[in-house]
């Protein structure tokens, strides 16, 4: 790396002089205008003769960047190329740059070090080819942009901003990075944007993106393709915009720590179907359950306004985390009693426990849909009220009184085709209870309900099939209607919920 004093200094290092391009370079400068050279450039035949009216050596640009503010020819605006090629090494660790730095279009030989680099104003590589860009905590006055810049190194890490501070906007829109994207713990003072892009390592992580702090907007949407992980773990952003299926393209996820504030954009999607197709390739990707990102969407959703959507990504953390104990109990086996017993005795526990997690799922959405009792009880009691029906019908019903089953009156009509009813026609009929399926089906299943349907009227177990059906099935109803009543108490009161 050559350092210069002035540009008398760069043209007798060279013996040839400045190139074509870097005389057009030097004047530019002087006028504050860009350095316009054409569009983006092929790669030479020949790195070491490229093209004299597009090369530009990385010591010469080196020089136009880092001179002093207060030099003959330096200009407010700073240094803007487009359509070079840029040979040799570009060397600007620790520098400081006073303008902007803006390469558009151009094609660089070797990889850019910028590592703890200033740059006062705004950097660009917008339309550019490099192999890598390395700015590990570098600072940014303004934007980043590395819009439809491709990073051609295969492997490592393609851009390093580590750590960087980013006073604006970082861009990556439609950019192809085949290697690493690393932006551990960076900070950008606005939006991280990289629509349209292409991330694709070998192994390990494509975007690194591990306690960044992105104070505005991350928009992950038209994403063409994504090959490796994307690690969000402990990132925090303002407002995520994205969509379904940009999302849909990511295999390998990490979501552990992320938080946001809100989100946002035409695009995104706040339906807890295609959030919850999100959240489950982030559980593929970790080996234990982690609830953090469950919680942190159902909060946002919550404050958002969109309950509905809110409550299903809490039911469905439910049912993780009770997978997960199911998972994690494991009795140890007694030496007494020997390995087989501890097994088959941990299975019948498990067992147990699924069906008991199953139940809660159905009946109250674990807590969190304690409206679905009333409709399990509404079904109970449709099923009781078809069967009290069918026995009422077939004559398997009698009075439930003693004193009436040995009466005169309920003898006179034993051969009756059906003598409950043909009793309620009698004088003493009529003043007894009148049968009603619906009320004796509501009898039996709910607790705390008694039209007095089940003190008036019992099946008999001798009469008929159906009689002696309901007879056995009403203990099963009334069973099944104190469990979930008390199940659906519990979700109201928030019992039974595990926040």
């Amino acid at each position: 790396m050559q350092k210069f004093e002035s540009w008398d200094d760069v043209e007798a290092h060279y013996q040839g002089g400045l190139t074509l391009a870097e005389q057009k370079l030097k004047l530019a400068l002087v006028g504050g205008v860009n350095c316009e050279l054409g569009e983006l450039p092929n790669a030479p035949d020949d790195w070491a003769t490229p093209n004299p009216t597009r090369h530009i050596r990385a010591d010469v640009l080196r020089y136009a960047l880092t001179r002093p503010k207060d030099a003959r020819d330096a200009a407010e605006y700073g240094v803007a190329i487009s359509g070079a090629v840029i040979s040799g090494e570009l060397d600007l660790l620790d520098c400081t740059i006073h303008g902007n730095a803006a390469f558009m279009l151009c094609r660089f030989q070797n990889p850019v070090y910028a590592h703890r680099a200033v740059f006062l104003k705004h950097l660009s590589l917008m339309g550019s080819h490099l192999p890598a860009f390395f700015a590990e905590q570098t600072i940014t006055g303004g934007d980043l942009t590395c819009s439809d810049v491709i990073f051609g190194v295969e492997d490592g890490v393609g851009l390093d901003l580590r750590g960087a501070e980013i006073k604006n906007s970082l861009f990556l829109n439609r950019c192809v990075a085949t290697a690493m994207v690393d932006l551990v713990g960076a900070k950008i003072g606005k939006t991280f944007e990289c629509s349209g892009a292409t991330f694709s390592a070998r192994s390990g992580n494509t975007l690194h993106l591990q306690e960044i702090e992105i104070k505005a907007g991350f928009h992950f949407r038209d994403i063409k393709s994504v090959v490796g992980r994307l690690d969000l773990t402990s990132a925090k952003i303002g407002t995520l915009v994205d969509d379904p299926e940009s999302w849909g393209k990511v295999t390998d996820l990490i979501l552990d720590g992320f938080t946001y504030d809100q989100i946002g954009g035409d695009t995104s999607s706040t339906d807890y179907k295609a959030r919850l197709r999100w959240l489950k390739t982030s559980d593929n990707t970790v080996e234990k359950f982690r609830p953090q990102p469950y919680n942190q969407l159902a909060k946002i959703l919550h404050e958002m306004g969109h309950e509905r959507d809110a409550r299903e990504i809490k039911v469905a953390l439910a049912g993780k985390l009770k997978a997960q104990d199911r998972k994690e109990r494991v009795i140890k086996p007694n030496g007494n009693w020997g390995v087989g017993v501890a097994s088959a005795w941990r299975d019948l526990n498990n067992a147990a426990l699924w069906i008991w997690h199953v139940t809660s799922l159905r009946f109250i959405g674990h807590g969190y849909k304690p409206e679905n009792a009333i409709a399990v009880l509404l079904t109970f009691i449709l099923f009781a009220w078809g069967a009290a029906d069918q026995a009422w019908k077939a004559g398997d019903f009698a009075p439930n009184s003693a004193l009436i089953l040995n009466s005169d009156d309920w003898r006179a009509l034993s051969n009756a085709p059906n003598q409950a009813q043909a009793w309620g026609e009698t004088v003493v009929g009529k003043d007894w209870e009148s049968f009603s399926p619906v009320a004796y089906a509501a009898d039996i299943v709910i607790p705390i309900v008694d039209f007095g349907q089940t003190q008036a009227w019992a099946p008999s177990t001798n009469r008929g099939p159906w009689g002696a059906t309901l007879w056995w099935m009403r203990w099963a109803f009334t069973a099944a209607g104190w469990i979930i009543s008390a199940l659906g108490a519990a979700a109201i009161t928030g019992v039974i919920r595990r926040e």
